[in-house]
């Protein structure tokens, strides 16, 4: 019986150890099995990474992280796809392990690569919606394009978030437009608010201001930003035309257009000469001189104020002046001076001319009583005591004899030249004769 018993024992322990050693056998096979798919798994994984790198690579222009080529975004999208299909096909081997280390930090690399490629794509998209033209075109940044009208600065400003996550060229690219385009809305507000004093449509409003029209063509003259102006090509041309309808030789006096070509005769801006000048022989009283139609035409000559010997005339000219400014001055022969007198002569230089800015110098009416009372004024140390009109006069002057304390002058007035001379009787002249008086001849000129 003992002997039966024993040997149902050792059969038992012969099964236990049979069982025991299939499933250790079992076990062994199970985690060489496991540790070659764990291999297998991330060295495919690893080698799909690499391949999806070497796309991504692929959406940058030229090979550099700056731009990605347009239409990218399928490649990028499919990328993102593999990097999470690589971490659910890990994930049941997410340990600590230098395997799984090495998957993190190429995992990691690629999906920053995409995670940029796809911020700085949208970027550039977005961007480019907020303008008329595309301003970035491959690697190329064209800030001269203008914003689109409906384009604000919110609109600008929202790119820039976008752009932050992607390259640093788009960073500094989206910065760039941003700069521009703002800079362009508020030209584009300046430029309306202008055109809106002045038009009516393409039209010049009826009664806009001078001073308007000259603000509209001041704002277009300092655009930044050229283009800005297109539009309004036709209210330009239509404000320059107004402009030019309110300065005519018949909207201004005839004193001030004589003015005006004082200064050109007297060469401009030589306008101390100028001040001290005036027009002789303007006749437009001749046949063929004076306004005919919308041409001016005279005759003229100018004296300066100067010399010891009175005013020093200038040679005789022939003038013609169109309705819009233009001038012609000539003498015989000689060169021709020719010009705009609105473009070549400023109101400053009007004013210039010597005496009263509204009237031109000329001949004018003087008595023998004038005279004598203009050299009691002039000389208030002379002590008249009478006015001898009986010396003969030509039909060129007018005179007056003075006598006083002693001394007696001849004053006479030139009356074709408007100038004043004078003859000391007493003692004679030292020159024996008639003296250009600058100080009654510029009284006189003032008056």
């Amino acid at each position: 019986m003992m002997k039966k018993m024993w040997g149902w024992v050792l059969a038992l322990v012969a099964l236990v150890l049979v069982v025991a050693g299939g499933l250790w056998f079992y076990q062994r096979h199970q985690q060489k099995a496991q540790a070659a798919a764990e291999a297998q798994t991330f060295k495919r994984v690893a080698t799909r990474q690499q391949a999806a790198h070497a796309r991504v690579e692929k959406v940058w222009v030229g090979g550099e992280q700056n731009f990605v080529k347009a239409g990218s975004g399928a490649t990028l999208d499919a990328a993102a796809q593999d990097a999470k299909d690589f971490e659910r096909q890990v994930k049941p081997y997410k340990r600590s392990t230098a395997r799984y280390r090495r998957f993190a930090a190429a995992q990691k690399t690629l999906t920053t690569e995409i995670d940029t490629a796809k911020a700085t794509l949208a970027a550039t998209t977005a961007v480019n919606k907020l303008f008329a033209k595309k301003v970035i075109t491959g690697d190329r940044v064209d800030t001269a394009q203008l914003v689109r009208e409906e384009t604000t600065e919110a609109k600008l400003k929202a790119v820039t978030p976008t752009a932050a996550a992607g390259s640093a060229a788009i960073q500094t690219a989206v910065a760039d437009l941003t700069e521009v385009g703002e800079a362009q809305i508020k030209e584009r507000a300046t430029l309306a608010a202008a055109a809106k004093r002045v038009a009516d449509g393409a039209a010049v409003r009826k009664g806009a201001k001078e001073a308007d029209l000259k603000a509209f063509n001041k704002v277009v003259a300092g655009l930044r930003f050229k283009g800005l102006a297109a539009q309004y090509a036709a209210l330009q041309k239509a404000v320059n035309t107004k402009l030019a309808s309110l300065h005519t030789i018949k909207t201004i006096s005839l004193d001030e257009l004589r003015r005006r070509i004082l200064v050109v005769a007297l060469g401009g801006d030589a306008l101390p000469t100028a001040k001290g000048g005036r027009l002789g022989f303007l006749d437009d009283s001749m046949d063929g001189y004076g306004f005919s139609g919308n041409t001016y035409k005279t005759t003229m000559n100018t004296l300066t104020f100067g010399g010891s010997f009175g005013p020093m005339p200038k040679q005789l000219l022939d003038v013609t002046v169109e309705i819009n400014g233009d001038y012609r001055l000539s003498s015989g022969t000689s060169n021709a001076i020719s010009g705009n007198l609105f473009k070549d002569v400023t109101s400053a230089q009007v004013a210039e001319i010597f005496g009263d800015p509204s009237k031109v110098v000329g001949p004018k009416d003087v008595t023998p009583d004038d005279l004598a009372r203009m050299y009691q004024e002039a000389y208030p140390d002379y002590d008249a005591e009478q006015t001898d009109y009986d010396r003969p006069l030509s039909s060129e002057y007018v005179g007056a004899s003075l006598m006083g304390s002693g001394t007696q002058y001849y004053v006479r007035y030139n009356k074709a030249d408007a100038y004043i001379e004078v003859m000391n009787l007493t003692g004679m002249n030292d020159e024996g004769g008639w003296l250009y008086d600058g100080t009654l001849t510029r009284a006189l000129w003032e008056k």
